[in-house]
Formats: structure tokens, sequence, C-alpha cells
């Protein structure tokens, strides 16, 4: 790939060179970059190296957790992730085309504690029969939003019950889903929890993995004037089936999550006393991926996965 530099004659930059920044870029660390690449640290770091005498900059400056990129290396980002992935698909060859069994594509995706217990089972069986070359990277969407993580190229696609999106992001609904209460077992699954009771009890708050759920919690008692007593807080949802069978704590969830966690315990699902709007799920990418077959593909495959769910 050559590329004219302003004020001096053409210079080459390979695709090593840039598929290694682009792991720099991801990883945040040269040592984990190195694995990721199935090379060593020195050559990683000759790399950029290479780099930044190229593009006159630092690129990546040193931090206590590794490194952190320069703005000149997330403006770059985003359109050295773009040409790879069009030149990778360039070089795909007709039979990859029809057959996606061919695709050795790494696909990173950046959702919520709650969609990846959902989701991703399915999807990952679903890629290891239909592409077996083709791997997964699941990534904590923690605070941030859809456009931190596909504006920087941090992730290929977004799992989430995101606000509207505008260009250069797109995304498609993939099913609805809401909320429900989830208690120990006494016989009244599937009946409806009095706003009384639902206020007295004690709840769960698992705040850190599902901010979104917190937040319209608070909002619609607010409304009312009403408070809950959050008498644990979890960090996770892995201890929530444990907890509710244990004591008589109550925790509010989206119902497709509470069906899988009560099965194998002694748990009720009851209808939520709160006038709770169901809430939509999307998968969002980035217009540098849309025009991208392995991509595209994959996107098709996500959401034949929730179709099925």
């Amino acid at each position: 790939m050559e590329i004219r530099e302003q004020g001096s004659e053409m210079k080459n930059l390979d695709l090593v060179s840039l598929r290694t920044f682009l792991a720099v870029f991801r990883e945040g660390n040269v040592s984990r970059a190195a694995l990721t690449l199935e090379s060593n640290q020195s050559t990683v770091s000759k790399e950029i190296a290479k780099l930044r005498l190229y593009f006159g900059d630092a690129l990546f400056l040193r931090t206590a957790q590794g490194v952190e990129p320069t703005h000149k290396a997330r403006a770059l980002a985003p359109r050295i992730e773009q040409a790879l992935s069009l030149l990778d698909d360039l070089l795909q060859t007709d039979k990859e085309r029809l057959e996606p069994s061919s695709l050795d594509v790494r696909f990173r995706v950046a959702t919520t504690e709650y969609l990846s217990y959902l989701l991703i089972p399915a999807l990952t069986a679903h890629l290891q029969l239909h592409a077996p070359r083709c791997s997964l990277e699941v990534l904590d969407m923690a605070d941030l939003g859809a456009e931190d993580w596909l504006l920087g190229g941090r992730a290929d696609l977004v799992l989430s019950s995101s606000a509207a999106v505008s260009y250069p992001l797109f995304r498609q609904e993939l099913f609805h889903d809401r909320y429900v209460v989830v208690m120990r077992s006494c016989g009244r699954n599937g009946q409806a929890m009095a706003l009384d009771e639902f206020c007295r009890r004690s709840h769960i708050g698992v705040p850190g993995h599902n901010g979104s759920r917190e937040r319209r919690l608070a909002d619609a008692l607010q409304t009312r004037q009403l408070q809950r007593q959050v008498q644990v807080s979890l960090p996770h949802f892995l201890a929530v089936p444990g907890v509710l069978e244990r004591t008589d704590f109550v925790i509010s969830l989206a119902e497709r999550m509470a069906r899988l966690l009560c099965a194998g315990h002694k748990l009720d699902v009851l209808e939520h006393p709160l006038d709770l709007a169901p809430f939509c799920v999307y998968q969002i990418w980035h217009e540098r991926t849309r025009a991208s077959f392995a991509y595209a593909w994959f996107r098709e495959q996500v959401s034949h996965v929730c179709r099925e769910l």
C-alpha cells in the first residue's frame, strides 16, 4: 500500500505495520498486541517505530497500564481499520464469498452482561457450526456508549438498547424485552406483585452492569414518589439466583434473562408492578464495515440467532 506524504517522495507502508498499529491501538498494551498477532514484543515495537517515523508522531505514549494513543493515532485508527477491512474483503475469493466456512475473521462485539448471557452462547455455537475459522471477542461495554466503541475502532459491532444513532453509525432492531420481578419460589409464578409489596421488600441491585435498568426503576419510583430498599448490591448477575433462593429479596430483570437465570433454581417470575415500557435491543455498526462481506454476513448471523431465541 503506497501513500504519498506531503512534501516527500512516495513511501511504502506494509500491511504488517498497519495490522500491528491496530493491534496496539485495540489492546492498549504492546505485550498483549504481540500475543494477538502471534508475534513478540520486540517485533511489535520495531513496527511501531517505523510508523512513528513515517507519520512524524509518537502515536502511543507509555502509561502505567500500557500505552495510550495520541490524538494522531486516534484519528488514524478508523481509517486504517476501514482500509484493511476493504482490502481483506477484496482479497477474498469468489468461493469464500459463497462459503462462510472459509472466512477467517476475529469479530469484536461490545455489549452488556445481560446480552452476553442471553446471546453469546447461541452465537458462539452458531459460528462454530457455520464459520469454524472465525473467532469472537466479547468486550464489556461498561459505561461507554456505542459511539465510544465504534468511532474509535475499538469494536466491530455493539449490541445494546442504545438510543437513536446517526451517521456514520447504523442500527438494526433485534428483539424486544420487558421487565419482570424475580423472587424465591412460593407458588406465585406468573402472578402480579402489588406495588406496596414491591416497595416493602428488600431488593438486589446490580448497578455496574445494567445502568439503564437501574435508571428506569429509579425514574419510575421517583415519578410516584416511592422508594425501594436495595439490601445488597452485586457486581454481576452470577450470584443473583443463589441470593434469591436463600432470602426474601427480589430483583427486577429483563424477562428473557430472568427465564434463563431461573433454570435449575427454585425461583418465581412475577409481573412487574411498575409501568415500565418494553425496550428494544439493537445491533449497531460503523460505516467502515457496512460494505464488507464478512461483517455483513456476521450481522446476518446475529439477527438469525436473535430470531431463534
